[in-house]
């Protein structure tokens, strides 16, 4: 009788430890800043813009845009507010105005306004932009046209445009059709 409990009680904590196992996800911006990362080169030293909102944040939470700002490897630059803002203080539908972030003192261009893509003139001063908007597994909200309009400006006006990676919450994994 021991011996059956035992063999159940290990059993019952094999899948644990199988999971325990597997492999961290590390967001976009982790790799990004991480120490020694290949990828740092891509802004250090730059004039950096940002498209976010508040699921862009760190493995730790922290907000991207406040991570980026206190980075001295990091020149942000200006902010770019999709539908909600930078911060969420915006509600679904609302039009959001050119502002400057309370936290940071930095500008925010709209893109979700009069003009949903960034101009010329607000790419101007603008080497790379990052984008870091957590996906919500589904194609039906505004965040995907902002990146699509953004893809079509910085490509005509000639700034790299870095998108962050973040896992897909319906699961994180990776499916291959």
């Amino acid at each position: 009788m021991k011996s059956a409990l035992l063999a159940s009680l290990l059993l019952a904590a094999l899948p644990l430890s199988l999971v325990a196992a597997e492999p961290r996800v590390t967001l976009g911006i982790d790799r990004l800043l991480e120490p020694g990362s290949e990828f740092t080169a891509w802004v250090e030293g730059k004039r950096i813009g940002l498209i976010t909102n508040p699921s862009g944040v760190d493995g730790q939470l922290v907000p991207t845009v406040d991570r980026l700002a206190r980075d001295p490897r990091v020149r942000l630059v200006k902010l770019f507010g999709p539908e909600h803002g930078i911060r969420g203080e915006i509600a679904a539908g609302e039009r959001v105005a050119d502002a400057r972030d309370r936290q940071t003192g930095l500008p925010v261009v709209s893109l979700y306004g009069a003009t949903k893509r960034p101009s010329r003139e607000t790419l101007r001063d603008i080497d790379v932009m990052l984008f870091d908007i957590q996906d919500v597994g589904s194609r039906t909200y505004t965040y995907l046209s902002t990146l699509g309009e953004a893809l079509h400006a910085c490509a005509e006006h000639d700034v790299p445009l870095v998108v962050l990676d973040r896992p897909n919450p319906l699961g994180g994994r990776r499916f291959i059709n």
